[in-house]
This record gives structure tokens, C-alpha cells and sequence, in this order.
């Protein structure tokens, strides 16, 4: 009989009700071979002599609204919902000899339409091979429920805890990953739409060869140990997606083709877990791993009714086609998110709890002497509501970090737990630190490092940009521009790459894992003030690559210098000098020497000799010091960081990759028209240091110091930042007086005040500033609990700031004049905050310091922060202390 909450308006209605029949624990008819319904009929195939047994039972199944047609008693049709005329659906019936086939059962959220014997048993594949990294994915019914940010919230938890990992967006039609990866990764070399696409056109149902390619092009594709392989490669392509997955399906006899692609490729790359963002909803598009129980699915809902209601239907499916056998198949799981907090222990959420428990359980067959499933298992978190994650940042790495701050982890961690063990051993800071020598040794090492012209320090600190850029570049040497401020860290990095043997040790001292390319190490120009240890390794540098190369005697860097000074006297267009870059380039190493042409051929006999050369260039701020006002230096810099790194980007091998280090400020004289997408292409590779990142390398040089105890900087670059605060408290106790006085907390106020208005701090600054409240901390002795101690602290901050002005006069000549400006005002005038027209600048002037993060507007009225107000010796009113928190904050909420 028709269910009472069926109507039959068309012959998919009428298949659902014959599935459902089906479906509920009625046996298979012996005599039924298989069903087939289409918009024009019901065809059923029957053993010879028992189409009498199929009338009855189709009548059975269709009751009320199966009738003899009026022709024919014998001949059956299925009446339709109308008004007016009268609709069918004729029904044929045929007698086979034929055996039943028994179909594959698949994957699939749709009815068939073939109903065959087995259509609709249990899916139970094949067991993984051995060794197969644990598959999670993520499944919401509706959108926006935070399925996407837990997904990314657990590969960051694996990550964290030193786990490689295959992060996959596979919601093809909201490819949430894949728009969040834009800024940080503009061009992905691979997608998953790829993988489908080559999967679908490769005869081997291995699909290996496309497993390798997808592998290999994904090495430059992993961020902080996450691969990620978007739905993607460009906005344009989400437009369409020409190799569905259940095309996929449907053209293999492997039903789980899409669940056995992913196993296999995370096994060729060696992750420890593969983490899948599915597509919403009932869709055909999550189903090839939805209905996967090998896998373990996560279904992330909310409070909200339509959400709950859905899930419990995608439950109900999971329950009926494709449950989790408890001893073989992962458990599925509710994450219920977006709770409020102070529904915490309440009825009402105890009530929807045990609601999503009913649904879960119903999708776990257990072995009969096997125990309950616990409920921890079935449902975990709750996911509390946190406000700050539904207004998230457009880029990756700021979403990472919003995510590292939320607690969100707490909720992925148990699912996590599968795949590692959390270490019991937390790190123990040292605590009696030998105060007095502590400050000897902080003011030595830091001062060395202020700065990087003379080659001291034989290490360095793998901040994320380093990251990003080596992590880009494990199979292909870079092409790339690295844009920093005065003070960045340009020539201390430049200075690291020359110090290793080639690029693949550089690759692996900042994080790189599983490098598959290496280059020598040629520096073209340098800075003019490098000297001492520096010197002699670059001319080492550039002899050992001429000898490695079997060439002539290669050209010193004067000699570099002055060939682009003659051709600065030549009218060249970038074209020319394109080549011209590329020529000196060849004849830096000793390569046809003084030949025009010797740059494109280059390549080819680094080719012929099996060798690839990385050639790096610093210093351009010496040698172009007109290049506000001269074109020809300007068409000279814009082609060396447009046209060069464009042409060997071309090259098939690439035997010849460059790094430029290069002060912002060039790039954007140089390249007026267009310097905002340039700076976006570089943008991952750029040195800017955000908070969690000085406060990284403040820990680092504390280590170098003895200030922490080794082992809890094993790893800096795991620490979020509130594990760096901690960590910081034998350097500088938790706040700049006593625990339980008013004062700021010592990270917060130090970051703030070295900070500009656009929230970056430069490295130079920071070593600079550990140097000097290390020196001025030495005859402290009421401090005794901390190495630095307050006053010296905020001395410091003074300190930095008038050798920071100092720097900036040199850097940008147009910022120099008008702090002179500035710096002749009247005492009584230079207070903050102050309106234009009490400094006497004009909107051009003031929106320069604005775009520098030198000041800050609210209403009217102008904010400077520490790192320039003390240099500039403006003054609070009425002799207030600097209310650093205060406007840190008020940049925070302005910007």
C-alpha cells in the first residue's frame, strides 16, 4: 500500500514508493528480476510464468492507485495526481529466462533507475591496505553551521602537533578552502577538480599515474604541513565542473572511487590524516565519501531547527545504506556548534544532545558481544558560540590564527586523538634564572644581531614568510620578489640562503620537508655596508660557482655595479634591460663573458651540466638612490622584479631561479600602475612581522640566551600565542610591576609599543629593543624575579624609538622632512593627540604618515604610537603615562 505521506505526481514518486517497499525488510521477490522506471512508463522484467504473481504484487505495493487499463484487464497503469484529465504511468511487464543480476550497490543519495537485486544492500567495501592514513570528513545539511572552519580547525590540531596532512575542498559549488587560499596561495599548482578529471581519463583503475602527478605538484602546495589541495585552481574554473564525482562513480566499477583516490594519495605523499570538506546538503556531489564507512564522518550542525532536522535525515540515510560496523569502520559522529554558553548543563541542550544521539546510534551496527558505543564517541564538543568567528578575515593565515585563538581545537581534539598522542611532558619553564648573567648574555647575543651587514649568527628563525616561500618552492627553484621595510630582516635572510651549500639546506633549516630540488647559491649584488665574515662569503659564494660550473673567472661585485651604471646611461626600455639583467647574470659566474645574448642561453648550458643556480640580488637601495626621480633606474628595477622573474617562470626545467630582496617603497616608485597586484603576488613571501612572530623571535633569542630552558623551544614555530606569552614570563614577568598591580602586561605592552599604526613591527626593532633594556637592566637589582625589569623596559622603548627615526630620515627622504617638521614644533605643540592644523602639515603630508603607520585618525584628532612619539619627543597631556594597551587597541579597531 502507498505510504499516507506519498503523493504520485510523477514516475519518480512512483519509484520512490516501490524503493521504500522495498527497503523496509521485505524480501527480494524470487520471480523479480529488476525494475526500470522512466518519465514514460514502469518497465518490470519477471521469470517466465510469473507475471500473474508481479500484477498482485505491484497491486499490493501501489494499492489504491494501481488500475487494469481499460483495453486490457491483463495490462496494468499507475494513476497520477491531476486536475481535470486523467494521468498514468503505463507498466510493462516482460518474462526473462535470464539470470538476475545482482548490481553493485553505489554510493549515491538518488534512487536508481534500475532496481536490481542488492540495489539497496548495505555499502560495505573493501578494507584500506595497512598503513592507510585515517580519513575525516566533514558533512553539514545546511551551510554556514561551521563545518568548514572545524575541518580546518583539526587539520591545524594535527599540524600542530608535527602531523603532515592532505587538507581536501570538496564542496565544489561553496569552495570555501579554495577562496580562503587565494591570498596565500594565488596560483594552486593542482586541485581536486583535477584529480577527478585525470582519474576519469586514465584506463588503470589505480589511477597511479595521476596519483603521482597530483602528488608531485602538490609538494609546492603545502602550508605549515598541510596540503592543501583546493576544489580549483582558479575562480574562473568554479564556474563549471565538467567531470562531476558521480561521473566518476558511474564510469568504474570501483563504486568508492573518489574515498580509494584520496587513500592513495595520501599514502603516496605520507600524511599521517586526510581531512575532507564536503558540500552541503543531500547532494550528489559529498555522496562517493559520504556513504564511505571506512571514513570518519563528522557531521557539524546547530541549534537551529532546519539544521538538527537535517541532519537527522542524513543520519536516517547513513542508517539504511552506509552504517559504521563498530569493529571494522570509524564511528560517525555529531559535533553539535554555535551553542551559547550559558545554555551550558541546561535542559534544553541535554534535550537536542540526546536527540542527535538517537540519530547517530542508529547509524552503528554492532557485532553481537560487542559493547555500546560510548556517547563521547557519537557527539562531541559542544562547539561554543564565539562571535569573533562569524565575521572572519578573507585570508588564510588570518583564519588560522583566529582559529588558534578560539576553542575551537577543544572540540576536534578527541577526533584528533585517533591519530596521535598527546605528549604528557609540558614544557616547564626556567624559572631561577641567574638574573645578572642572563642580562650579559641577552645583551651580547641580541646586539649582534641588530645588524646583519657583517654575517654574524650562524642561524635564524623560520618565521612564516620563510615558510610559505620554501614550502612553494620543494620542486622548483624560486622566481620570486621579497618585499620588506628597512629593518625587515632583507639582508639578514639573504645572508642565511648564501650561508647554507644550496638552496635545498636552506629549504630544510627553515621547515621544508621532503625537498626534491637543489640549487647553487650566486649572489649578483649586495649591499654596500656588508663587511667582516659577510664579504668573504660572498666572494666564496660567487668563486665556487664559477668552478662548480667549469667557467672562467667570475665578476666581482664592483664590477657588477659598475656595468648596470653604464647601462643607467643608456635609454633603455624594459624589454632591453630584461635582457640586460639576464646577460649579467650569465657573466656574474663567468659565463661568454661580455656577450650580448649570453642570458638565454644560460639556461641551457646549466641544462646540458645537470645544474640548477639560484641567483640573489640585495643592496638595490644603494645603487638606485635616484630612482624616485630618475625613469631609467626605475625601468631598470621594474624590470628585474616584473620581466625577469616572468621570463625564467617560462623556463620548461627552470635551471634558473632568482630571489630579489627589495624595499617596499621601491616596488611602488617603480612599478606605479600596477604595484598593488605585484605586491599581492609576493605577499606570502613578504617579510612583515605580526605580533605572534616577534613574539616568536623574542623567544628565540631568549633561548640563545639560557633565559627559557632548551626544550621548550624545540619548536617555536608550533607555539600559538598565548604558549609564547607563557613562555616569555622568566624574561619579563607577566606584568611591568607586580602580578597584582594595574600595570600592562609585559608581551602585550612591549608588542604594542615597537608597533606602528598598521600593526607591523620590524625585527631590527625588536633585537634592537632586547639589546638595550637587557644593558639597561644590569644595575637593576630591586627586579631580581625577571630579567628585564620595568624601567628598563620603557627606556628601551625610547631608545628604539630615536635610532628608528634616525633609520626612516634615510630610508624615505619624504617621511624625513617631515619629521623635521615635526621635530621643530614648539614643545607646547607637540602633544598628542593633535589636529592638523597644530602641526601645521597639510592632508598630503598627513595621509603619508597615515599609509606609513605613523599616526592614526579618530574624529578629527591624530594617534601616534610609541615607536615614533618618544623619538619625536611628543608629549601626553598633563604628564599621563603612555597608554600603550589603550592605543593598541584603538589601532586594532580603527584598522
Amino acid at each position: 500500500m502507498i505510504p499516507s505521506d506519498a503523493r504520485l505526481y510523477s514516475w519518480l514518486d512512483v519509484q520512490d514508493v516501490l524503493v521504500r517497499q522495498l527497503q523496509e525488510g521485505k524480501e527480494w521477490p524470487a520471480w523479480l528480476l529488476d525494475l526500470r522506471l522512466y518519465w514514460d512508463g514502469l518497465y518490470m522484467r519477471v521469470r517466465p510464468g510469473e507475471s500473474f504473481e508481479a500484477r498482485k504484487w505491484l497491486s499490493r505495493a501501489l494499492e489504491p492507485r494501481i488500475t487494469p487499463t481499460e483495453q486490457d484487464s491483463n495490462e496494468l497503469e499507475v494513476l497520477l495526481e491531476t486536475k481535470g484529465d486523467i494521468r498514468t504511468l503505463p507498466v510493462s511487464l516482460e518474462e526473462s529466462s535470464d539470470q538476475p543480476v545482482v548490481a553493485i550497490a553505489m554510493p549515491t543519495l538518488s534512487h536508481p533507475s534500475i532496481i536490481q537485486r542488492g540495489t539497496t544492500a548495505i555499502l560495505t567495501p573493501s578494507p584500506f591496505p595497512d598503513g592507510q592514513p585515517p580519513i575525516f570528513a566533514f558533512h553539514s545539511f545546511k551551510g554556514g553551521v561551521g563545518r568548514t572552519l572545524h575541518a580546518l580547525a583539526l587539520a591545524q590540531v594535527l599540524a600542530n602537533n608535527k602531523k603532515s596532512v592532505l587538507l581536501v575542498d570538496a564542496d565544489f559549488e561553496a569552495p570555501g578552502i579554495t577562496w580562503l587560499l587565494e591570498s596565500r596561495l594565488p596560483t594552486p599548482p593542482i586541485s581536486f577538480a583535477d584529480l577527478l578529471a585525470l582519474a576519469h581519463g586514465e584506463a588503470d583503475v589505480s589511477a597511479s599515474v595521476s596519483i603521482d602527478l597530483v602528488a608531485d605538484r602538490l609538494q609546492d602546495a603545502s602550508l605549515n604541513n598541510i596540503y592543501v589541495l583546493p576544489a580549483f585552481r582558479s575562480a574562473r574554473a568554479a564556474y563549471t565542473l565538467d567531470i562531476r564525482p558521480e561521473y566518476l562513480i558511474q564510469g568504474r566499477k570501483d563504486p568508492f572511487v573518489i574515498s580509494n583516490l584520496l587513500a592513495s594519495l595520501g599514502r603516496r605523499l605520507a600524511v599521517d590524516a586526510i581531512v575532507v570538506d564536503l558540500r552541503a546538503g543531500l547532494s550528489e556531489l559529498s555522496a562517493g565519501i559520504l556513504l564511505d564507512p571506512r571514513i570518519q564522518r563528522i557531521f557539524v550542525t546547530s541549534m537551529g531547527g532546519q539544521s538538527l532536522n537535517g541532519t537527522e535525515v542524513v543520519l536516517d540515510i547513513l542508517t539504511k545504506r552506509s552504517p559504521s560496523q563498530s569493529d571494522i569502520h570509524p564511528l560517525p559522529c555529531v559535533l553539535l556548534n554555535e551553542v551559547p554558553t550559558d545554555l551550558n548543563n541546561t535542559e534544553t541542550l541535554q534535550s537536542i544532545e540526546e536527540r542527535l544521539l538517537r540519530a547517530v546510534s542508529g547509524a552503528v551496527i554492532r557485532e553481537p558481544d560487542s559493547p555500546e558505543p560510548s556517547p563521547d564517541d557519537l557527539l562531541r564538543g559542544p562547539s561554543w558560540f564565539n562571535a569573533s568567528l562569524l565575521t572572519l578575515p578573507s585570508k588564510w593565515d588570518d583564519v588560522m590564527e583566529a582559529l588558534a585563538r578560539s576553542r575551537m581545537h577543544e572540540s576536534v581534539a578527541s577526533m584528533a586523538a585517533t591519530v596521535f598522542a598527546r605528549s604528557n611532558d609540558d614544557p616547564v619553564i626556567q624559572k631561577n634564572v641567574d638574573v645578572l648573567s642572563s642580562r650579559q648574555r641577552l645583551a651580547q647575543i641580541a646586539e649582534k644581531f641588530i645588524f646583519a651587514e657583517t654575517g654574524a649568527g650562524e642561524d635564524f628563525l623560520p618565521i612564516s614568510p620563510l615558510r610559505r616561500l620554501v614550502d612553494d618552492h620543494r620542486t622548483q627553484l624560486p622566481s620570486a620578489v621579497v618585499v620588506g621595510a628597512k629593518g625587515a630582516g632583507k639582508t639578514y635572510t639573504y645572508l642565511q640562503v648564501l650561508r647554507r651549500d644550496g638552496w635545498a639546506a636552506f629549504a630544510r633549516d627553515a621547515g621544508a620537508i621532503r625537498v626534491g630540488i637543489d640549487g647553487l647559491l650566486s649572489p649578483l649584488l649586495q649591499p654596500k655596508n656588508v663587511s667582516g665574515y659577510a664579504a668573504t662569503l660572498l666572494d666564496e659564494k660567487r668563486r665556487n660557482v664559477s668552478a662548480t660550473l667549469n667557467l672562467g673567472s667570475p665578476m666581482t661585485h664592483v664590477e657588477v655595479q659598475d656595468q648596470l651604471r653604464d647601462w643607467l646611461g643608456e635609454d633603455l626600455h624594459e624589454g632591453e634591460w630584461r635582457d640586460r639583467w639576464l646577460d649579467l647574470i650569465a657573466w656574474s659566474v663567468g659565463y661568454q663573458k661580455d656577450k650580448a645574448g649570453a642570458g638565454r642561453s644560460f639556461p641551457d648550458h646549466l641544462k646540458a651540466q645537470n645544474k640548477r643556480v639560484l641567483v640573489l640580488i640585495d643592496g638595490l637601495e644603494d645603487l638606485f638612490q635616484q630612482i624616485g626621480d630618475s625613469v631609467r633606474q626605475q625601468s631598470s628595477v621594474r624590470a628585474l622584479i616584473q620581466e625577469v622573474p616572468t621570463w625564467l617562470e617560462q623556463l620548461p626545467d627552470r635551471m634558473l631561479g632568482i630571489m630579489v630582496f627589495i624595499r617596499r617603497d621601491m616596488v611602488t616608485v617603480a612599478v606605479r600602475q600596477n604595484s598593488a597586484q605585484l605586491m599581492a603576488r609576493y605577499e606570502p613571501y613578504a617579510l612583515r612581522w605580526d605580533s605572534a612572530e616577534a613574539l616568536r623571535l623574542v623567544l628565540w633569542i631568549s633561548d640563545k640566551a639560557k633565559i627559557v630552558d632548551a626544550q621548550t623551544v624545540l619548536d617555536i614555530r608550533e607555539l600559538n600565542h598565548e604558549e609564547l606569552v607563557e613562555r616569555l614570563v622568566p624574561l619579563w614577568a607577566n606584568k611591568l610591576g607586580k602580578d597584582r598591580s594595574r600595570e600592562g602586561r609585559s608581551a602585550e605592552w612591549v608588542i604594542a609599543a615597537l608597533s606602528d599604526f598598521r600593526g607591523q613591527i620590524q625585527a631590527r626593532d625588536v633585537v634592537r629593543f632586547l639589546s638595550l633594556a637587557a644593558k639597561r637592566s644590569l644595575g637593576i637589582t630591586q627586579w631580581s624575579d625577571r630579567v628585564l625589569a620595568p624601567t628598563a623596559i620603557r627606556d628601551a622603548v625610547a631608545d628604539c624609538s630615536i635610532e628608528k627615526i634616525s633609520e626612516i630620515k634615510q630610508e624615505n627622504p619624504a617621511i624625513g622632512r617631515i619629521f623635521e617638521k615635526l621635530r621643530v614644533l614648539p614643545d607646547t605643540e607637540r602633544t598628542i593627540p593633535f589636529r592638523s592644523e597644530d602641526v601645521h602639515l597639510d592632508s598630503n603630508e598627513l595621509l603619508l604618515l597615515e599609509l606609513n603607520g605613523v599616526v592614526v585618525a579618530d574624529e578629527g584628532a591624530y594617534y601616534m604610537p610609541e615607536i615614533f612619539r618618544r623619538g619625536l619627543e611628543f608629549r601626553l597631556p598633563s604628564g599621563a603615562r603612555p597608554k600603550v594597551l589603550a592605543l593598541a587597541r584603538r589601532r586594532q579597531a580603527l584598522g
